[in-house]
């Protein structure tokens, strides 16, 4: 088994922490864009492993790593809202597989009481093997209200051999009596250039062409998150110079190189561009692109220029609604454009 948590050196330091921490509930949290879930599910199957290394990695041959690498250990249980679920490719409950499958509902996006009770359930039953049971929750913040205060007699007085894990890229929406019951770790900041390493060698695996200036504006572009970085770096159109040309040609109603991009990535990168032409105008640096990528000689008004990062923002919001691709597309541009119409 390749051992994901050093796939990442990110992970490095916190995983040094987390494998010497004893607490029963452990918290961990990093922004979006980190795979703090991939450190949390490692962990998971760490303490289930019937021979960690020498860094508590798990072995990844045992019969219980096979179990967990199946998705099918007894002693794991998994909180996640189901749309997680299906992403990840983690089982759901048949009847509600079959209910996805045949459209009766959309997935839902939070964690429900019901799952709770069953995870609650879970938590009271003999472990199947010797070692602990545990239960895995992703993201944390997923937790309704109602499901947060189900779940907080067993989080503050577990059965013995019972241990939780939380992940997190929104802690600050995670309910505070949650977050208070756990011992909370925090990805810290890392060089830049370990990340730049490991973009260019994932992106060799990946055989991903570019240079150095390509990584660098893939890096700047995800806003500093490794995983969206990576993720900009595998669409064949995206170099540093096509991708800080984008705002002079959003501005002129022209899509760039995003021209055939995924609808969500699409109006991602539309976000990007009206949040940093609004940054420009009110004298900030850019985060997304370069400066020179603005042009002295467009000015919109900055009010227009706010209203049209508003206007995105609930776009986004409604992004799983059916959309048609080039509809969409023609639409964002029309806008954008009308924005910068007077200049």
């Amino acid at each position: 088994m390749e051992q994901r948590a050093l796939m990442y050196p990110w992970f490095d330091e916190l995983w040094l922490r987390l494998s010497k921490h004893p607490a029963h509930a452990i918290l961990l949290d990093a922004p979006p864009g980190w795979a703090i879930d991939t450190l949390a599910q490692v962990w998971a199957q760490s303490q289930l492993c019937d021979h960690p290394d020498a860094r508590q990695q798990p072995c990844g041959t045992c019969a219980s790593c096979h179990a967990f690498e199946v998705k099918s250990h007894p002693d794991l249980g998994l909180l996640f809202p189901e749309i997680y679920a299906l992403e990840n490719e983690w089982p759901l409950d048949p009847a509600i597989q079959d209910a996805l499958d045949k459209k009766e509902r959309k997935p839902s996006r939070v964690i429900k009481i019901d799952q709770v009770r069953e995870m609650i359930e879970f938590s009271q039953r003999t472990a199947s093997r010797q070692g602990p049971k545990i239960i895995w929750i992703h993201p944390a913040e997923a937790l309704t209200m109602e499901s947060a205060n189900a779940l907080l007699k067993t989080l503050e007085e577990p059965v013995p051999g019972l241990r939780f894990i939380l992940s997190s890229e929104h802690v600050d929406a995670l309910i505070p009596t949650i977050r208070s019951r756990c011992q909370r770790l925090t990805l810290t900041t890392v060089n830049d250039g370990a990340i730049l390493a490991w973009l260019r060698q994932r992106a060799q695996v990946a055989n991903v062409k570019g240079g150095d200036d390509d990584l660098q504006a893939a890096w700047l572009a995800s806003g500093q998150r490794p995983m969206l970085a990576l993720h900009w770096l595998t669409f064949e159109s995206f170099h540093a110079e096509s991708w800080n040309q984008l705002p002079d040609q959003v501005a002129r109603g022209q899509a760039g190189c995003i021209q055939g991009w995924p609808v969500f990535d699409q109006l991602h990168v539309f976000q990007m561009v009206a949040n940093d032409w609004n940054r420009v105008l009110h004298g900030a640096s850019p985060r997304f692109f370069e400066s020179r990528a603005f042009s002295k000689n467009i000015k919109p008004d900055p009010r227009k220029c706010s209203q049209w990062m508003h206007e995105l923002t609930r776009e986004m919001q409604s992004i799983d609604h059916p959309l048609n691709p080039q509809v969409s597309l023609h639409a964002w541009l029309s806008r954008s454009k009308s924005v910068f119409l007077s200049t």
